[in-house]
Order: C-alpha cells, then sequence, then structure tokens
C-alpha cells in the first residue's frame, strides 16, 4: 500500500474542512434571511446541515475534477495525478460518497441519481441499485443494462506501490450477474451476460453477445444458444 503523502493529507485537511465552513455559513445564513428556517427546532437544522454537508461536498467535488480530471494510466509517485486521487477522490468517497450509497437505505432509483452526480455516466433505463460503483466518475454505462445485487466494478488498481486508473465500458443491453465483480479496464459489449459470482480480470474485453463466467472469467457461451 502506498503511503499517502503530508502533501495530499494537508490539501485534503483543507478541502474537507473549507466545506465544513461552507455549510455552517449557508445554514447559518439559510436561518437569518428564510424566516420559516429561522423558526425550525435543532433537529431540523441538524437535517438541514447534513443535507448541505453532502449537497456541497458533491459539489465541490465535481467542480474540483472539472479543472483537475482523474485521467487513465498510472498514478505516478509524486505526480499531480497522484495528488488529486489522495487528496480530493478519496476524501470525497470516503466522506461523501460511501455514507449515501453504503447506507443500504435508497430505494434503486436514486442510487441512479447519486452515482450520476459522483461524475458516473449511465443511460437511459439503467439502475444500479445495490451493486457498488467504485470511482464512478471512471464508469460508463449503456441504456437497459441491469446490474445485479452486490455486484462491484472497480476501475481503480491498486496493488502493493502499483496505482493505477482504466475506466469501465459497459455497452447497451448488457446483464451484470448477482455478486459479479468487474476489473479496472473492462469492456463488455452490447447484449453480452457476466454470470453471477464471475470475476472479469482487468483489461478483459466481452464481446457483444458474450456469456461470460467463472473464476477468473472465461466465455463460456454465446446469448440465445443456451
Amino acid at each position: 500500500m502506498r503511503k499517502i503523502s503530508v502533501l495530499a493529507r494537508l490539501v485534503a485537511t483543507l478541502w474537507l474542512s473549507a466545506n465544513l465552513a461552507l455549510t455552517l455559513a449557508t445554514l447559518w445564513a439559510a436561518k437569518r434571511y428564510l424566516p420559516y428556517l429561522s423558526e425550525a427546532g435543532g433537529s431540523s437544522s441538524a437535517v438541514i446541515g447534513v443535507f448541505l454537508w453532502f449537497a456541497l461536498g458533491v459539489a465541490g467535488y465535481r467542480l474540483i475534477l472539472a479543472f483537475f480530471p482523474l485521467r487513465s494510466g498510472e498514478l505516478r509517485e509524486g505526480s499531480s495525478q497522484e495528488l488529486v486521487f489522495q487528496a480530493i477522490h478519496l476524501p470525497s468517497n470516503f466522506f461523501f460518497f460511501d455514507p449515501i450509497i453504503r447506507c443500504g437505505l435508497l430505494p434503486t432509483p436514486l442510487t441512479r441519481l447519486v452515482y450520476k452526480a459522483f461524475g458516473a455516466r449511465i443511460a437511459a433505463n439503467s439502475y444500479p441499485g445495490h451493486c457498488m460503483i467504485f470511482d464512478p466518475v471512471l464508469v460508463r454505462i449503456g441504456r437497459n443494462v441491469s446490474l445485479g445485487h452486490q455486484a462491484t466494478l472497480v476501475p481503480h488498481v491498486i496493488e502493493g506501490n502499483h496505482w493505477a486508473l482504466h475506466p469501465i465500458e459497459i455497452d447497451d443491453g448488457v446483464t451484470i450477474g448477482v455478486n459479479a465483480i468487474v476489473l479496472a479496464g473492462v469492456s463488455v459489449g452490447k447484449g453480452a451476460v457476466v454470470a453471477a459470482g464471475a470475476v472479469v480480470a482487468k483489461f478483459t474485453r466481452i464481446a457483444p453477445g458474450e456469456i461470460w463466467g467463472g473464476l477468473p472469467a472465461r466465455r463460456i457461451g454465446f446469448v440465445g444458444s443456451v
């Protein structure tokens, strides 16, 4: 595991502190200038404060990545990409993304909105539900995609000191089975199926209409032939 640099820790602390300060300032201004909020009790203020913390955090994260985007490739030690990943991306996931997605309370349609808010490109009629998409900003999901319960998409590579980012591309009409794992750099062609429990190795290319299963996953058939 690569050590988080002192600079990354400092930037992350400043980023989270700035979001907290902005949250408190916004809450104070809202209660001062909006009469119905000024009369709200302590529990209502807490709820509003939590909402602002997450909303402003997500907005800030997307704004920062608009200027300093995460790109596909190696995260070399000491590089600007490593700094963005360690100081902005990881803290944003820990403090904003994970508490929302992993709480297990969100209805499936809302998980789609949360993933899109964090940068995932998700086309019409595709709902992540109770799966797990790491690094949503590096994932593209086409139309009419079925993502099974606890399926996992992992577009990052963290193997000792080797860190890298490689987007995952899932085309229209794909089915990702229950508990399947899709690793970095994988592309799944139109109408293909990844069977339940399969582990698709890094950089695998699954052609349209193929069925893959197993550990590691391999082609086991074609849609319509089984």
